[in-house]
């Protein structure tokens, strides 16, 4: 079993004797990015006095965030890629479920996913409720975040740039819409 063969789609397809190929690959592609996360995420974990002790009081989870203030230079991917790669030219992710582990435990995994659930449930409860275009937006923008979130594992600042975005566009169609109405009204 060589390397060449985990990467090209049609010897995995005879190797494994996949049934409807076609159909699989989506799914084949979270399998394999979700075993790599989870692979550095158990070395992390193993070596997790290290990561602890090269985070000072930052926090793991928020050390991407930190890059934003003066003097925090260092990601979370890198000081992975020092900790479980042994090198300072590697950046691994340690996946969300890893990630929140590292920095909270197990308390910290089982809140993060159950406040994450909660609001997307007032998301959609507030979707079906209203029928709101933008609440159904902002419930799908949410969706792709947690699932991105979950194999990239560490909030990144672009994170915050789209969400300022999002609300951005938000209260621009709001103005746009006043605008328009008040000149509706004034053209009768």
């Amino acid at each position: 079993f060589s390397g060449d063969s985990i990467i090209s789609w049609n010897a995995r397809i005879d190797q494994f004797d996949i049934v409807l190929a076609d159909y699989m690959l989506p799914v084949l592609s979270i399998h394999d990015a979700s075993r790599e996360t989870m692979g550095v995420a158990q070395i992390a974990i193993d070596r997790i006095g290290d990561i602890q002790q090269s985070t000072s009081n930052v926090g793991f989870f928020f050390m991407d965030m930190m890059t934003l203030l003066p003097g925090h230079s260092e990601t979370a991917t890198a000081l992975l890629g020092q900790v479980v790669g042994n090198s300072d030219e590697m950046y691994l992710v340690p996946g969300l479920i890893g990630a929140l582990y590292i920095s909270f435990g197990i308390v910290g995994v089982i809140a993060f996913y159950a406040l994450a659930g909660f609001a997307l449930q007032r998301l959609w409860i507030s979707y079906q409720r209203s029928g709101n275009a933008k609440t159904f937006s902002l419930a799908i923008v949410a969706v792709i975040y947690l699932i991105q979130m979950t194999y990239r594992g560490i909030p990144k600042p672009m994170y915050i740039a789209a969400a300022v975005i999002v609300i951005y566009c938000f209260g621009s169609s709001r103005k746009i819409s006043a605008q328009g109405s008040t000149e509706a009204s004034g053209e009768e």
